[in-house]
């Protein structure tokens, strides 16, 4: 076993990230910071023309609301492209990137006059609709789900080697559990964007008794989970 990896992310994308680790020859800790919370937003189903999904979390969310799967939709990368296709969507355009360049993409490529509806986070990383509005683009949004921080029980703590870091909003409750946990080691973080890296880096550096608890802040090549892997078995 090359060492020990916390998943820090939630279900059901943990189990499969865990899957990934292990082939990799780590032994995965699935231990989610955040969960997430369903919303119940009030909007007209026929008063958009497309959809803007950055998240596999308000995809699931919006299907449970509408029925609707005969528009276009955006999707911020390959895997909530594919995840939208498996729901019913035939028409799937995807950024392949984050959320700042899907918009960029959306604002070059989207048709005069299209209504775009962006089912959302309460609290996002990005604020997609602004950036396109403030763009000329016409775009509606509703909050479908929010994420609520965790404090988790840590298995062997002490023999924990990396963590991975897949939000911003992580950075906090990573933090926070690691702290309540003494004997923890310090860790080889791995980020998936540097907002997340930037995140973690101010959340540690609040007070002195945590900035201990970083032996490294790695930040993927690409803002996807095959980028964070390869960062595993660097030096």
């Amino acid at each position: 076993m090359k060492g020990r990896v916390w998943i820090t992310r939630t279900e059901p994308g943990a189990s499969k990230t865990a899957q990934a680790v292990a082939a990799l020859g780590y032994e995965p800790v699935i231990a989610p910071v955040l969960a997430v919370r369903r919303l119940k937003p009030v909007f007209d189903p026929h008063g958009f023309d497309a959809l803007i999904f950055t998240s596999r979390n308000a995809l699931d969310a919006f299907c449970d609301l509408c029925p609707r799967r005969d528009l276009p939709v955006w999707c911020v990368g390959a895997v909530t492209a594919s995840a939208a296709r498996q729901h019913g969507f035939e028409r799937v355009i995807s950024g392949d990137s984050d959320a700042r360049t899907l918009s960029e993409l959306i604002v070059r490529d989207a048709a005069s006059g299209l209504r775009l509806f962006h089912p959302t986070a309460q609290a996002p990383a990005f604020a997609m609709a602004d950036a396109l509005r403030a763009k000329g683009v016409t775009v509606s949004e509703a909050a479908v789900y929010e994420t609520v921080p965790l404090t988790p029980a840590l298995p062997r703590p002490q023999t924990l080697t990396h963590a991975l870091i897949h939000s911003p909003r992580a950075a906090a409750p990573v933090v926070q559990t690691l702290v309540q946990n003494a004997d923890a080691p310090a860790l080889i973080f791995i980020a998936i964007s540097p907002a997340a890296a930037q995140a973690l880096e101010k959340t540690l550096a609040a007070a002195p008794q945590t900035r201990k608890l970083a032996r490294a802040i790695r930040i993927s090549a690409f803002p996807d989970e095959a980028s964070m892997l390869q960062r595993l078995d660097e030096a």
